[in-house]
């Protein structure tokens, strides 16, 4: 019998909590979650608030956990992920792997009925963060609005321009949900 991850252990001890905050060293102690992501061990239904803080997003086993989570919440309505980002200056290996789960989600396996907002601090211009923003507005159909706030690291307007543009250019399942940029 497999062992039962850390993350469903805590999972499994806060279903009365209403907001859970983490920062991103604490992703990585609990290890990677299962990797049956299709069916969450258990939900933590009365969660409404999760925040990361300094969330890694080139860091693999950061981003499994924090979808898992996601998925494992299912009356979620406010996300804020502060990122702890380097500009990204070629794609290496470990961040093409992490593009490529990202891509490989199938948003209609995401539960987010009840998403309504969206913060992300420390946007910048990369693939892996775009998927993942693209993840969140294809699979809420409540998400009224996505704040996004670029990273001091973005240098030029030309920058916010092409995030603008590629993210203009995403399914939304909400037809009220509106991308605000800071």
């Amino acid at each position: 019998m497999k062992e039962v991850s850390k993350l469903i252990k805590l999972l499994s001890k806060i279903p009365t909590f209403s907001c859970l905050e983490f920062d991103s060293p604490t992703l990585e102690v609990f290890g990677p979650p299962p990797s049956d992501l299709a069916r969450p061990a258990t939900k933590a239904v009365n969660l409404r608030s999760l925040t990361v803080y300094r969330l890694k997003i080139h860091n693999f086993c950061q981003i499994l956990n924090v979808v898992y989570m996601i998925r494992s919440f299912p009356n979620l309505q406010d996300i804020c992920i502060e990122l702890a980002l380097d500009q990204v200056k070629s794609l290496n290996p470990k961040e093409a792997t992490i593009e490529l789960y990202l891509a490989s989600l199938d948003w209609k396996d995401m539960f987010l009925d009840r998403l309504q907002t969206v913060k992300m601090k420390g946007v910048v211009h990369s693939r892996y963060v775009l998927h993942f923003i693209k993840l969140l507005l294809a699979s809420s159909p409540s998400l009224k609005v996505i704040s996004l706030f670029c990273s001091t690291k973005i240098t030029g307007p030309k920058e916010k321009l092409r995030i603008k543009q590629d993210l203009q250019q995403c399914h939304r399942l909400s037809l009220d949900a509106q991308i605000i940029w800071c």
